[in-house]
């Protein structure tokens, strides 16, 4: 006999299609990646219901160039999270400013996902 060993991966215990992420797991994931005031949005968006970001720490493209990086973004939603001003064409983007209180920030995310679903 032959002995090797047997790797198994969590959720490929089989050829058939890994589940989605659970939203909860997806959140937690994403504040692994924050600090500060911007994790503080980031609870507090959660706690508002908002959908978890699926844009973190992007750079984003106009034509061959790259326009900026989205702290944090809702790509279906074209809305994101800026730390300094940059235009990019459909886009919706808030510069972040720790001066402003977090539930400002919170509310003004809370109203650009909600007119987003509206379009």
């Amino acid at each position: 006999d032959l002995f090797g060993f047997h790797v198994i991966f969590p959720g490929l215990e089989d050829l058939s299609t890994p589940h989605e992420r659970a939203e909860g797991d997806a959140w937690e994931e994403v504040s692994e990646w924050y600090y500060g005031y911007v994790l503080d949005v980031l609870n507090a968006l959660r706690a508002g219901g908002a959908p978890p970001p699926d844009m973190i720490g992007e750079e984003v493209m106009l034509g061959d160039t790259v326009a900026g990086e989205v702290e944090m973004g809702w790509r279906d939603s074209r809305f994101g999270l800026v730390a300094s001003r940059f235009e990019l064409d459909g886009w919706d983007l808030i510069v972040i400013d720790e001066e402003l209180p977090v539930s400002e920030t919170v509310s003004e995310v809370l109203k650009k996902l909600d007119s987003a679903v509206e379009r």
